[in-house]
């Protein structure tokens, strides 16, 4: 890590394999000074440093705002820088931000990796990393996983499925990365339980028990993504004092959610709740480039 006038924690590959961590939720449950957001059941939605955000996300430094769920499958750390970073990443909240840092081919040789996970909600996930070298100055790494989602909720469930190849070359002082993601997540947006205040002038607070009660309809609360990303990167050394790097993404997102939510108890029937609906079919495009010189006059 560079040298950066700020906070940073960095969750490794081993700790997200060690605590079978599947979510950028399960990621930041464990980092001091951010919080995990409900995202009405469709999005990663994160509180740093008192700042609430579903868009300070970045892969590999380039922006990566849609609000979609995030996987870790082909994610090699995730870094999380806290405080203001205008300087560094550019336009964004002060919070701070997300950075997560993928895969990349290495010349080690074959490797194949594989995982199965399950819990006890029923939920269950299939990954594969393949990892080979193709020629003296080449290497591949193919990266794949589909998860079958359930929780604790009623009427709730999905699934979720990517694959990700990437090609690496190196060509002396220059090295070259392309990577492809594709991504397919469809789910019953699970919203959570509505909150209301127990006395006169008190805060809001989660109803009781109906922890396992479902709020909304199933046939019409869903959401769903398709993406296509790709990425770029070129690093190279123009002296021996003087480094370029440069990252283009691409990043084709067609998203949709309707949700049907509680949003208060009907008059006089505390038992029942009043509902409310929202449909959203935004389609996102979106390039982010980013280039860096880096270097050291002495």
């Amino acid at each position: 890590m560079l040298d950066v006038p700020q906070s940073i924690s960095v969750v490794t590959r081993e700790r997200l394999d060690d605590q079978a961590q599947r979510s950028m939720a399960d990621v930041l449950r464990y980092v001091p000074g951010t919080t995990v957001g409900q995202g009405e059941g469709n999005r990663d939605q994160i509180t740093l440093r008192g700042q609430n955000t579903s868009a300070d996300f970045f892969l590999d430094g380039v922006r990566d705002d849609v609000q979609y769920y995030r996987s870790l499958y082909n994610i090699e750390r995730v870094e999380i820088l806290k405080g203001p970073f205008a300087l560094i990443f550019g336009r964004g909240g002060s919070g701070g931000i997300i950075n997560r840092v993928q895969k990349t081919p290495t010349a080690d040789g074959l490797a194949v990796r594989g995982s199965v996970s399950a819990n006890t909600f029923g939920a269950w996930d299939l990954a594969a990393d393949i990892n080979a070298p193709i020629s003296d100055n080449a290497a591949f790494r193919l990266n794949a996983t589909y998860e079958s989602l359930d929780n604790h909720r009623d009427f709730f469930g999905g699934e979720r499925y990517a694959i990700n190849p990437y090609l690496a070359v190196d060509m002396g002082p220059w090295k070259l990365g392309l990577s492809y993601e594709y991504v397919n997540d469809d789910r019953v947006t699970d919203r959570g339980v509505p909150s209301i205040a127990t006395l006169t002038g008190q805060p809001n607070r989660p109803i009781t028990g109906y922890r396992d009660t479902f709020f909304g309809t199933p046939g019409v609360n869903r959401a769903g993504l398709e993406a296509h990303i790709v990425k770029a990167r070129l690093d190279g050394e123009l002296t021996e004092t003087l480094n370029w790097s440069t990252t283009l993404l691409y990043g084709d997102y067609d998203k949709y959610y309707t949700n049907v939510y509680p949003n208060g108890p009907a008059t006089g029937r505390p038992e029942r709740w009043r509902c409310s609906a929202i449909l959203t079919l935004p389609g996102v495009r979106t390039l982010s480039p980013r280039q860096i010189w880096s270097g050291m006059w002495i």
